[in-house]
C-alpha cells in the first residue's frame, strides 16, 4: 500500500531536524525515504532540497562523472545502503558508455528498481548519451527512462540560461517529474 502524504510529511520532519543540526537516531533516515535513493550531478543537486523533501536520499555533487557514479552505487551495494528504487541522473558532465550502463544495471541487480534520466546539456556527448540511457532502460525489465530532455524541450523555461541547469521552478517540476515517475513505476507492483 502506498501512503504518499504520510512518506512526505516524514521526509519534512528529517530534513528539518538535519536542518536544524538535530542527530538523529541510526536508522532514521532510512525512515524518511523508505527505498528511494537519487544519484547525480549538479542537476540533480540543484533539486536536492525538493528530491528530499519529496521522500529520496540524494547524493549528488557538481561535475560528477558516470564512472564515480557508478563506483559510488557498488559501494553501496557492498555496504548494504543502496535502496529499492534508484534513480540515477548522470552523463551531463561526459560519457556514458553502454558498457558502463550494463554494469550499473549489474551493480543494481535484478531486486531493485533502476531509473535512468536522460540529459538535456548543449553537449556533443548528449545525444549518444541519450541513445546509451534510453537503450539501456529499454532492455532491462527493472530498468526504467525519465526522459528529462523531453521534458525540458517541452518547457524551456525550467532551465537556465547555460541550457541545463536548474531555475527554481524548475528544480521543482524536476523533482516532481522523477517522484510522479518512480510511484508510477512502483504502485504497478
Amino acid at each position: 500500500m502506498h501512503f504518499p502524504v504520510v512518506r512526505h510529511g516524514i521526509a519534512v520532519v528529517v530534513a528539518v531536524l538535519l536542518a536544524a543540526g538535530v542527530q538523529l537516531p541510526a536508522g532514521s533516515a532510512q525512515a524518511a525515504s523508505p527505498g528511494r535513493f537519487a544519484l547525480g550531478d549538479s542537476v540533480m543537486l540543484g533539486a536536492k532540497a525538493r528530491l528530499v523533501h519529496r521522500g529520496f536520499t540524494v547524493d549528488a555533487k557538481t561535475s560528477r562523472q558516470v564512472q564515480t557514479g557508478l563506483d559510488l552505487l557498488r559501494a553501496k551495494v557492498r555496504d548494504r545502503s543502496l535502496r529499492t528504487n534508484v534513480v540515477v541522473h548522470l552523463g551531463t558532465n561526459g560519457t556514458f558508455t553502454k558498457q558502463q550502463c550494463r554494469a550499473m544495471h549489474t551493480a543494481v541487480g535484478s531486486k531493485r528498481r533502476l531509473f535512468l534520466v536522460t540529459v538535456k546539456v548543449p553537449r556533443s556527448w548528449a545525444k549518444p548519451n541519450n541513445r546509451v540511457i534510453k537503450r539501456c532502460a529499454a532492455r532491462f525489465s527493472n530498468t526504467y527512462l525519465i526522459d528529462w530532455r523531453r521534458f525540458v524541450k517541452r518547457h524551456p523555461r525550467v532551465v537556465e540560461s547555460d541550457g541545463y541547469h536548474l531555475t527554481s521552478s524548475g528544480a521543482k517540476k524536476y523533482a516532481r517529474l522523477i517522484d510522479r515517475r518512480v510511484d508510477a513505476v512502483v504502485s504497478r507492483g
